[in-house]
């Protein structure tokens, strides 16, 4: 008896133990599994991070900067300016024209003596702000018929008198302005520069009156 409950014994022991061993190794692969999760979470937050864009930028004060410089103009868009604002008023005549950052502001007075305000394209050749007419009264309108009757020179006839006397800088105005006794073109050149310069042309013999530099 003795020997056969002990035969029996190590029998369940040993179907125990067949029984087991699936179940364990079942347990040992979940355990791989999970610590394989876990390696691959670790890998995929330690990902490295795209790098920052290097790519160049522009501060808002070059654009501003670029913005408010006009260009430099030649003699020759200069006068080009003159001539689109003056045709654009029927009779016209330039008394004024500035440079400004995005242009020339220009005024033109007509046969009547009545004058317009108009803006002209950087190169001249265009007019980009239609002429609007002043409110001006008789007596203004007679003070412009008399200068233009006594200006003889026109524009071109100033800057080219101008330039014996300042052959270098760009040219950033031309006005035509009352004196004594006759009217005079005042020629800028280096307006709002260091090297600024005014040259007063009679408007009448072409003469150069006289240079004045920024104070």
């Amino acid at each position: 008896m003795s020997i056969r409950r002990t035969t029996r014994t190590a029998r369940t022991s040993a179907l125990a133990t067949v029984i087991a061993a699936p179940l364990l190794l079942g347990l040992v692969a979940c355990g791989d599994d999970d610590n394989g999760d876990g390696d691959a979470d670790t890998s995929t937050s330690a990902s490295p991070s795209a790098s920052p864009s290097t790519s160049p930028s522009t501060s808002p004060t070059d654009a501003l900067s670029t913005e408010a410089s006009p260009t430099v103009a030649d003699d020759a868009v200069v006068l080009d300016a003159a001539a689109t604002a003056a045709g654009a008023v029927p009779g016209g005549r330039l008394v004024s024209l500035d440079q400004e950052p995005r242009g020339w502001e220009a005024e033109v007075v007509d046969a009547g003596g009545a004058r317009f305000d108009l803006t002209v394209a950087s190169d001249g050749s265009r007019v980009t702000g239609d002429p609007v007419k002043d409110r001006e009264d008789a007596e203004d309108r007679q003070e412009w018929k008399r200068l233009l009757a006594e200006a003889t020179v026109d524009p071109a006839g100033a800057v080219e008198a101008a330039r014996t006397t300042v052959p270098e800088g760009a040219i950033t105005a031309l006005d035509l302005e009352s004196g004594d006794p006759t009217a005079i073109w005042e020629v800028e050149v280096d307006g709002d520069l260091a090297t600024e310069q005014t040259v007063a042309v009679d408007a009448a013999s072409g003469e150069v009156l006289r240079t004045e530099g920024q104070d």
